[in-house]
């Protein structure tokens, strides 16, 4: 079970993610009726908790003891226990000790001082190999990682060669035996398609791959010992951080179509991709820079924005610094942006491919534009 290791992300996950455990049965049921959805209910000694822990069905267990005299609380886990779980067992005990001191308490200077005592809130917070280090932490840092790099190479493989293919078609000029039989919509269409079913299998196969290789090597020792780790990291970097990538990629695909078909000679196909391979990298570094400032005004306005939220989004979704519906409303945009592009470029595809003017850059691209 992933942990919730902040209060914006526990609301996102309905399974508890913490036991408890007292030495006093009503202790526990008072705790347990109060707060019903904090604790898993079916967990009521250590020997089923530490189990628990151990098999990662839950991050920990909290265990309330009785002297009669003061509350003690202490924490054990592999993660950093749920800040709304924590308030709410800190505050339980503060009313338990409050009671406790009272029952204890007299009018003489002794049990006055008794009055003064307050409950022990403990934490111990160990990975599973116990090493020493936050096991769930790392391993977002590591998910974080794989994925902007796996994004920022595949990009920039794919991108210089959707430039270079639609270059070389334009220099042998085949492209107008081509118009002459379809329309430059549907070729466009059908070319990035083509493009995006291929980056689809490459990922796919990458991921087979994987698979098949960690059932193989599912014996090793090593795997056992750091499988829980292992297992965080493939469940962060699948799903929306995955369907990020795959997005992120066509939209750069789209925009290198655009920069082969602005290329004047075919020798030139090489360079045909730089201009959309510079904003992969601005965008990479940026990502890179303010990693760790995921909550920042900045990273969460970059991770709305078309080019680079699929470098940014994926970061606070590992992170869980973002909610579902921040989430869609951020791939809404990139989707509307890439079938909206689409289309505008499907539609000049014609003038831009057949304009061989020696002009810069941009008139070219105006001129593509109002070619009709």
């Amino acid at each position: 079970m992933m942990s919730n290791s902040s209060s914006s992300s526990s609301g996102e996950d309905n399974e508890p993610s913490t036991a408890l455990i007292s030495n006093q049965t009503q202790i526990r049921n008072n705790f347990v009726k109060e707060y019903p959805k904090d604790m898993d209910h079916k967990i009521n000694n250590e020997k089923q908790a530490k189990n628990a822990v151990k098999n990662g069905d839950i991050d920990g267990y909290v265990s309330l003891n009785n002297n009669g005299k003061q509350i003690t609380a202490t924490y054990h886990g592999n993660d950093d226990m749920d800040s709304d779980v924590k308030n709410h067992v800190i505050n339980y005990i503060h009313t338990v000790q409050n009671k406790l001191n009272a029952d204890n308490a007299s009018l003489n200077v002794k049990q006055a001082k008794i009055m003064n005592n307050q409950p022990i809130f403990k934490s111990t917070v160990s990975s599973k190999s116990n090493h020493g280090y936050d096991e769930n932490k790392d391993a977002k840092h590591l998910s974080i990682t794989i994925c902007i790099f796996a994004m920022y190479f595949i990009l920039i493989i794919y991108s210089s060669i959707t430039a270079q293919a639609i270059a070389n078609e334009k220099g042998s000029k085949i492209i107008e035996v081509i118009f002459s039989s379809t329309t430059a919509m549907k070729y466009f269409i059908g070319k990035i398609t083509a493009i995006a079913a291929l980056i689809l299998t490459q990922i796919g196969i990458y991921i087979i791959s994987g698979i098949v290789v960690y059932e193989l090597n599912a014996g090793n020792p090593l795997i056992k010992e750091n499988q829980h780790f292992i297992n965080l990291v493939i469940n962060n970097l699948l799903g929306i951080p995955l369907l990020y990538t795959i997005l992120g990629i066509i939209l750069y695909v789209i925009l290198s179509a655009v920069c082969g078909a602005l290329v004047v000679k075919a020798s030139d196909a090489n360079k045909a991709a730089q201009p959309v391979v510079l904003v992969s990298i601005v965008a990479f570094l940026l990502s890179n820079a303010f990693q760790q400032f995921p909550n920042s005004l900045f990273y969460k306005i970059c991770s709305y924005v078309p080019l680079l939220s699929n470098y940014f989004m994926p970061t606070r979704i590992i992170n869980g610094n973002v909610g579902i519906s921040e989430v869609c409303i951020s791939i809404i945009i990139l989707v509307v942006t890439i079938v909206s592009i689409s289309w505008f470029i499907g539609r000049s595809y014609k003038g831009l491919m057949l304009q061989n003017s020696n002009n810069s850059f941009l008139i070219r691209l105006r001129d593509g534009f109002r070619y009709r």
